[in-house]
């Protein structure tokens, strides 16, 4: 909507979208919440594992809504050419998260642990949202709803969901396997599937970084940039294949 220079829908759509967002944050929370012994009987393990999961547990259960907006607003903020403060939010929110984990984890163990977690993202939704502040915001606040609008979010965000969905399944599987045939000792090995998971969205950026320049295009309807966006990402990819199969080599 913002690209095809419609601002009063693409305020309305924002927010919708931020509401939905924290709705269905909530949701998840509760969610968490309810389905906490369910989820612990699913990994089956020693007690005194099991005592420091519930305990690190009894607080995550807060953090899907903060991580739903915190994600949201950063998304919002990036495509409104707000690039630096969005940096700015994730290096905010990692130095809040590490620092307070460790230092809340000394007194409050592993509630410590994901309070840091919590409180990091919070302090990600507070950086973001300075952008708000500025003059060179074009997102404001304008109360609207519809299905069809909703029905829209939920086609264009299939992709992101079913590849969340899917990895937290793997994630899931992975660690019930190494559970059920080598025992706790061999959880270690779960950092790898971890790790593998970093790695993809380091290589996944540009990918990221094109998206909004392609849905800005295509609201302007300006082919000749979407053509040329196409172009540089074909090029970037087979260089960046051509370095990989170098390293490989050597």
């Amino acid at each position: 909507a913002k690209g095809d220079g419609d601002y009063d829908r693409a305020r309305k759509l924002f927010t919708m979208g931020l509401l939905s967002t924290i709705v269905l944050g909530i949701i998840q929370s509760i969610a968490f919440y309810f389905t906490q012994d369910a989820y612990f009987k699913f990994y089956t393990t020693t007690d005194t594992i099991a005592a420091f999961a519930r305990e690190y547990y009894s607080v995550f259960v807060f953090v899907p809504t903060f991580m739903a907006m915190a994600t949201f607003l950063d998304e919002v903020v990036s495509s409104d050419g707000d690039d630096m403060l969005s940096y700015a939010g994730y290096l905010t929110s990692f130095g809040i998260n590490v620092g307070l984990s460790i230092t809340l984890s000394k007194t409050l163990g592993m509630r410590g642990l994901a309070l840091g977690t919590l409180v990091g993202y919070i302090g990600y939704i507070l950086v973001v949202s300075i952008h708000f502040l500025k003059k060179s915001n074009t997102y404001k606040l304008k109360f609207y709803f519809s299905f069809k609008e909703l029905f829209e979010f939920m086609k264009r965000s299939l992709k992101t969901n079913t590849t969340g969905l899917c990895t937290s399944f793997v994630s899931a599987a992975f660690t019930k396997a190494i559970l059920l045939f080598w025992g706790n000792e061999y959880l270690i090995a779960n950092t790898v599937l971890c790790a593998m998971l970093e790695i993809y969205e380091i290589v996944n950026g540009p990918s990221e970084a094109a998206e909004y320049l392609f849905a800005t295009y295509s609201g302007e309807k300006n082919s000749e940039g979407i053509k040329t966006l196409f172009k540089e990402g074909i090029s970037s990819s087979k260089d960046d294949s051509d370095q990989r199969c170098q390293s490989a080599d050597d």
